[in-house]
């Protein structure tokens, strides 16, 4: 269900999200974090997720070009261990990268930037059609400014978040 105008968007508890893409076991996964710590690097990651709803203007007689754009940004988490979570950047400093990654990703599956002295990369969280039960906001096809946009129903592998791995090297 669509929040109203000025409801900011909540992620609802308990969401039955689709997490068949985790590893069951988490071996590989271990080993692969250590070999990044041996190596003296550092990495967090980011789940940043983004709603487009109808926001119809009494002024604007193109009402139907008008979205009220949110995003959900989450707290960073470290995936290694020689590392503190103050240490990786707000999320609202990655805003503007990921709006362009969202862009990016109409056409790609990855999108590379630096924020201070780290190097990201964001990938895609498409939409399955198990998503798209809860997911029933609008795809965002082009800007056109000042809160206007194209747009149209959201579709299976549309993205509907961005994973963003936050890379560093100890120093």
């Amino acid at each position: 269900m669509a929040p109203t105008e000025g409801r900011p968007y909540k992620f609802r508890q308990g969401a039955a999200h689709d997490l068949s893409l985790l590893p069951r076991k988490r071996t590989w996964v271990n080993i692969a974090v250590a070999d990044l710590q041996n190596e003296q690097w550092k990495v967090g990651i980011y789940l940043i997720g983004r709603r487009a709803y109808e926001n119809p203007s009494r002024k604007d007689k193109d009402d139907k070009k008008r979205l009220l754009v949110q995003y959900k940004l989450n707290d960073p988490l470290p995936i290694t261990t020689n590392m503190k979570k103050r240490e990786l950047a707000a999320p609202k400093r990655l805003r503007d990268r990921v709006d362009e990654a969202f862009e990016k990703f109409k056409e790609a599956d990855s999108y590379d930037f630096s924020l201070g002295k780290w190097s990201h990369v964001a990938r895609p969280v498409r939409a399955r059609e198990s998503c798209l039960k809860c997911h029933m906001d609008f795809f965002v096809t082009s800007k056109l400014g000042e809160r206007r946009y194209t747009y149209r129903s959201r579709r299976v592998a549309d993205p509907i978040g961005v994973l963003v791995y936050a890379i560093g090297k100890k120093r």
